[in-house]
């Protein structure tokens, strides 16, 4: 190999001799005008498009143009961040002189290397192979066949010129021995290539492990952490394997240097002490001088390792850094639709570094004289400075525990005083012009921060981290890729090219993540499908991936690399991939693939492991046989106790399943929610019935806390299933695959005692095959809680709480105060408000359910009943209406206590079409009645309850059968406090709160029955009392008719209303033949009639003209599934066609122009309750634990459920609108 690079070097050599020897050219002014680059969306090639180079992207236009014109190209290759590529385009690329050289004798290509690092890995190798050393701007002469012949990196302006000059003097004069010098560095690429594609040997083991380990021991530098000498690169691959390494044997040196390093990076420059986040590298040994420049797929890489170092050591600055850091993203790096930018720039206002760094005095001016000084002290800022100019780049030389000491002062109190500068110091800094940032999208690097963001929910369970991947995942799929093929970026509404390898790798493990921290199947396929469109790069002869996909004509040679660099090796995240995702089910083909890789890496890793850590990692996923992969666990790692279980009863002899329980290793506060995670491993070839099974007799998986009053469950989450089709069943079964996990968030009640407290979990469920069934199991653990600690308040818990949201979801919102979620946010409410001011509320409702169509008429009915008895005293006049009171209280309140005890779908019942029928015959009936076709009297069943007598029992029994009649009404109303009542569990509290409903709806059949013997002994004139039947006959009518609403087509409805309208109003205005001396009784008649008529007309118009409707699709967890990944609001409606409220939703608000405007941003889904036939349907309703009919459930764009705005019955426009518009 030496022959081959002996040519190259001495050229390079002979050439650069010539550039410093040349003479100096005549400096000119900048032009201005606008090249080939101005319609590029690189934010990096935009910042060229005004040079006066006539600069070309990378392309068929330019390779043509450099054969066609037999001139060399001048490739320079940079990003948007780097310091270095801006000076250069400053002085060089500016210059009217050098851009006259360059666009005579050359042509001149620019290339962002975050958009193709294909070029940017060939033509590095190049200048590493011609000149010993990379970095950027790349510099590089290639011939016209794009081969390179001259390399290097920044040049100033004048050596720059001459070495335009004397390239193109080579060029001119001795170019067969530029040819030659081109074709060797060509043949040398090639031979690098094939060097690093050599198969054979064993596949990596343990023995490599100890290996990677003990080389990083040799390097570690003891004194300021990381590896090696200045510069320093952040080392996450290198510590993850060291985590791996303690974690896995107990290995204490290898935790000390991880914690050593992490801990000097945190304190260091290289860390913005202000902002959160890291800079790119260091200049130094000591981590202090920085590269200012922040690039996203640093941090999103830094962030699990400080996570899995918080686990494993119990240091909480640890974590504190991971928050920050990703804070800093979502300020700063987060586009409003949720993907995540590329980078921010080293430089602002002409200088590098100068919005990072403070003289003493700014400090001290912004904190004031008392706090300004000390925070000075703390943060290393000197009048002198450390960094040019006198200013200073912060960093905290002594630890805080350390520097309070030496001040002697409290360490809680300094450590609230330097967050408080810090957040004053942010707002400060904010006011001065900001680096430039690169805000384009690249979906490689953003599945590295969706990664970030998993595992960071999965360790914390913080709402807010779930989000942003989601949002991230949905953006990333929605935007960036096209026709099936994913893009490198997206900018403003374009994409860049073709993804490359690292995209698909990066993407594929950010979604998987997602997946084992939230068990949603959307992200496991959506990164089976990422990874399956990877093939393209497979290299089928020799094993592994390539970063560009076959078919690529314009590279000299088709890079394939094993090593990491800045970035972990595509092939070594796509063999971790590869072998999470084989540990489904029938994916034992993906295993085969990765294996390949990893082999072809063994010789490799045998010499260079240091080289490589990511693939390191990876080897070691596949030797351990881990359930999750090195530096991806959630929580249930490092820093969670790990419970193992036993079985209750019977055990089946063939274990299939194994189990575990995690919980956070911390004491907890009285009140404080904590999670606990059950990870099932399911044998490849069987499944477990998920929660909600397909068939009744199959046996549920679930867990349950058989000691009540132990813990109070906020919620439970279990996995999304999937839908198989088995032999021994017709319809498709809902189970569980391979691994999955379910979650409870818990409490401990708030008088809760501290100490210890064992807490019961019972997991039960029932394995099969294809064609078996094991018996069901029970397994049960003991949690050892430990409580300490004031208890949570109950702003903290309305702040706090988790809502309960359904794995279909695929979502987790952050609570809101007021939302019921479990029966720990049922009881921050009645502590909040009072059992009394609930009970006022509920009471103030069932009062005003008397002006409903089905109560209101049955009023004189009822009266009527007790006026016929009250000759008999006072205790009678008393006591029947309070008996018919107690009646309808008793009836209510075992709803309510069915509710508190089962929660179920009761509400539905209210409104099922047997019971609107049978109440549209009951009306009709009571109206035939009031025409005087027969008398009106008690059904001869209750009469022969009453013992034979209208007496007490009568009126009982009378008020026990009003509630069914009342139903159809006020079902809207009794479906949320059902609601509230399920929810909190407690069948006290719902039998107080519907008896005191019933005590509302009562209260004047209760004032008007005392006083009906008053009332029945008032003056009688029998004419206009059969008159006032008759329009109250008419009445009940109306009110049959209004119940016939969901059976009938609503055209055909109108018709009949107008109908009805009309002859009502005719008869009761002019052809009925009650007669009254008045002379304004005639007028008062025609006044009835043509208000009959008119209504009847005005409320059919709705009926009879033709309406706009929102564009529904009907529910499936396919449709689900889709909308899930939309990055839209979704509405799910659930309605019936037998439900009135869901009729007049559809006449009235759903069509209203406003509503239909407002809906066109969501996706609108319709789960059909009408048969209860479809199991998808069914699963649906219970996930979202939907009691009766309209229900609306509201998910924003990321897919958590805002309850806070939850619908049940009729609405109207305006309220609806509302709600709408607080979706986003």
């Amino acid at each position: 190999m030496t022959r081959f690079v002996q040519g190259p070097v001495l050229f390079t050599l002979v050439i650069f001799s010539g550039a410093i020897l040349a003479g100096p050219g005549a400096p000119g002014a900048a032009g201005v005008g606008s090249n080939h680059l101005a319609g590029q969306s690189s934010p990096y090639l935009l910042q060229h498009a005004d040079n006066p180079i006539d600069w070309y992207p990378w392309g068929a236009l330019a390779l043509r143009k450099a054969k066609k014109e037999d001139r060399p190209i001048f490739l320079s290759i940079g990003y948007s961040a780097c310091h270095w590529c801006h000076v250069m385009e400053r002085e060089a690329f500016s210059d009217a002189e050098i851009a006259r050289l360059l666009n005579e004798r050359f042509v001149s290509i620019k290339v962002d290397r975050e958009e193709r690092p294909d070029l940017d890995a060939i033509y590095m190798n190049a200048v590493l192979v011609m000149t010993g050393r990379g970095g950027w701007p790349m510099t590089v002469f290639l011939t016209p066949d794009r081969k390179p012949f001259f390399s290097g990196t920044y040049f100033p302006k004048e050596d720059f010129r001459r070495l335009i000059l004397s390239v193109a003097d080579e060029w001119t004069n001795r170019r067969p021995d530029v040819l030659t010098s081109a074709d060797t560095v060509a043949a040398l690429l090639a031979d690098l290539q094939h060097s690093a594609e050599r198969t054979g040997g064993a596949p990596a083991g343990a023995d490599l492990f100890e290996g990677a380990v003990g080389a990083w021991k040799a390097t570690f530098d003891s004194k300021n952490g990381g590896f090696g000498k200045a510069p320093k690169f952040p080392p996450h691959g290198a510590l993850l394997v060291l985590l791996e390494a303690s974690r896995s044997r107990g290995d204490a040196q290898a935790l000390d240097m991880v914690a050593r390093t992490l801990d000097a990076m945190a304190r260091g420059g290289i860390h913005d002490q202000v902002g959160g986040g890291f800079h790119r590298y260091s200049t130094d040994e000591t981590w202090l001088a920085p590269h200012f420049e922040k690039m996203l797929y640093d941090n999103a890489l830094l962030v699990p390792v400080y996570l899995d170092a918080w686990k494993a050591s119990g240091r909480d600055d640890f974590l504190k850094v991971a928050e920050e850091t990703l804070a800093w993203v979502t300020r700063e790096m987060t586009d409003r639709e949720g993907g995540f930018y590329a980078t921010l720039d080293a430089d602002s206002e002409g200088e590098e570094g100068r919005y990072y760094v403070w003289t003493r005095a700014e400090i001290e001016e912004t904190l004031g004289p008392l706090d300004g000084p000390l925070i000075g002290d703390y943060f290393g800022a000197t009048a002198a400075g450390n960094f040019q100019g006198g200013r200073n780049i912060l960093n905290v030389p002594v630890p805080l525990r350390e520097f309070a000491a030496k001040r002697g002062l409290d360490e809680a109190a300094l450590r609230e005083k330097v967050e408080r500068a810090r957040e004053e110091l942010l707002r400060t800094r904010s006011l001065r012009a900001a680096p430039h940032r690169d805000d384009k999208v690249l979906a490689g690097w953003n599945g590295l921060m969706i990664s970030a963001y998993a595992r960071a929910y999965a360790q914390t369970a913080r709402a807010e981290y779930r989000q942003a991947a989601e949002r991230a995942a949905r953006f990333v799929l929605r935007n960036l890729r096209r026709d099936g093929v994913l893009r490198v970026s997206w900018r403003q509404g374009r994409v860049g090219p073709p993804g490359f390898l690292d995209d698909h790798a990066f993407l594929a493990r950010g979604l998987l993540d997602l997946y084992d921290a939230t068990s949603s199947v959307v992200w496991r396929d959506e990164a089976e499908r990422v990874a399956r469109s990877a093939e393209r790069f497979h290299d089928r002869d020799r094993g592994g991936y390539f970063l560009a996909a076959a078919g690529q004509e314009d590279l000299i040679v088709r890079p394939k690399s094993l090593v990491d660099d800045a970035l972990p090796s595509g092939n070594a995240v796509m063999a971790e991939c590869l072998l999470r995702l084989s540990r489904a089910p029938g994916h034992q083909g993906l295993r085969v693939e990765a294996l390949r890789t990893l082999d072809l890496a063994a010789p490799f890793l045998a010499t260079s492991p240091t080289a490589a850590p990511y693939m390191v990692l990876a080897a070691r996923f596949r030797d351990a046989g881990s359930v999750d992969p090195p530096g991806a666990r959630p929580a249930g790692a490092e820093g969670d106790r790990v419970v193992t279980g036993a079985i209750v009863g019977r055990a089946n002899p063939q274990r299939v399943v194994t189990t575990r329980l995690t919980v956070p290793d911390r004491p907890v506060r009285p009140g404080q929610a904590v999670t606990l995670s059950i990870r099932l491993d399911i044998q490849a070839g069987w499944h477990v019935n998920s929660n909600t099974p397909s068939l009744e007799y199959l046996i549920p998986t679930k867990i349950e806390f058989p000691d009540a009053g132990a813990v109070r469950v906020d919620q439970i989450v279990y996995p999304e299933a999937h839908l198989v089709t088995l032999k021994f069943a017709d319809t498709k079964l809902s189970v569980y695959e391979g691994p999955n996990t379910i979650r409870a968030t818990v409490r401990p009640p708030r008088d809760s005692a501290r100490g210890e407290h064992p807490v019961k979990v019972r997991l039960t469920y029932q394995s099969c095959s294809d064609t078996t069934c094991l018996a069901p199991e029970t397994v049960e653990f003991t949690v050892p809680l430990a409580i300490e600690g004031e208890p949570v308040s109950l702003t903290e818990m309305g702040e706090r709480a988790v809502p309960a949201v359904s794995a279909a979801a695929g979502a987790e919102g952050a609570s809101r105060p007021g939302v019921f979620t479990g029966s720990e946010g049922v009881a921050a409410v009645l502590r909040e408000r009072g059992l009394l001011a609930l009970l006022g509320l509920v009471f103030l409702g069932g009062l005003a359910l008397n002006l409903t169509p089905c109560i209101y008429p049955m009023i004189p009915v009822t009266i009527g009943f007790f006026a016929s008895q009250a000759r008999a005293g006072w205790l009678l006049r008393i006591g029947l209406p309070s008996l018919y009171v107690l009646g309808m209280a008793m009836t209510y309140s075992v709803l309510g206590v069915v509710a508190g005890l089962s929660g179920g779908l009761f509400g539905s019942t209210l409104q099922s079409p047997f019971i609107v029928g049978s109440l549209v015959v009951l009306f009709v009936v009571l109206a035939l009645g009031m025409f005087g076709l027969f008398e009106l009297r008690l059904p001869g069943s209750i009469t022969r309850l009453g013992g034979g007598r209208r007496g007490p029992l009568g009126a009982l029994v009378m008020g026990l059968t009003m509630g069914l009649v009342a139903a159809p009404c006020i079902g809207p109303f009794v479906v949320g406090l059902l609601a509230f009542v399920g929810a909190s569990g407690s069948p006290f509290l719902g039998f107080w709160l519907f008896f005191v409903m019933a005590v509302g709806m009562g209260l004047p059949n209760l004032v008007l029955g005392v006083f009906s013997g008053s009332l029945s002994s008032l003056p009688r004139s029998g004419e206009w009392l059969v008159y006032a039947k008759k329009v109250m006959g008419v009445g009940m009518l109306g009110v049959a008719l209004y119940f016939l609403q969901p059976f009938l087509k609503d055209r055909v409805m109108g018709i009949l209303v107008v109908v009805f309208a009309l002859v009502s109003g005719v008869y009761v205005g002019f052809l009925e033949k009650t007669r009254l001396a008045s002379r304004l009784f005639p007028a008062l008649k025609a006044i009835i009639g043509t208000a009959l008529v008119v209504g009847g007309i005005w409320l059919s118009m709705p009926l009879l003209s033709a309406r706009a409707e929102p564009d529904w699709v009907p529910y499936s967890h396919e449709a689900f599934a889709r909308a899930s990944t939309s990055g839209r609001p979704i509405l799910i409606d659930f309605y019936a066609d037998w439900c009135l409220p869901c009729k007049e939703l559809d006449r009235f608000t759903f069509s209203d122009p406003r509503v239909l405007e407002e809906s066109r941003r969501f996706d609108l889904l319709k789960a059909d309750l009408t048969q209860f036939e479809s199991s998808q349907v069914r699963e649906v309703r219970d996930r979202f634990d939907v009691i009766g009919v309209p229900t609306l459930v509201f998910l924003d764009a990321q897919g958590n459920e805002r309850k806070d705005l939850r619908v049940y019955g009729f609405e109207n426009p305006e309220a609806f609108l509302a709600r709408l518009r607080q979706v986003r």
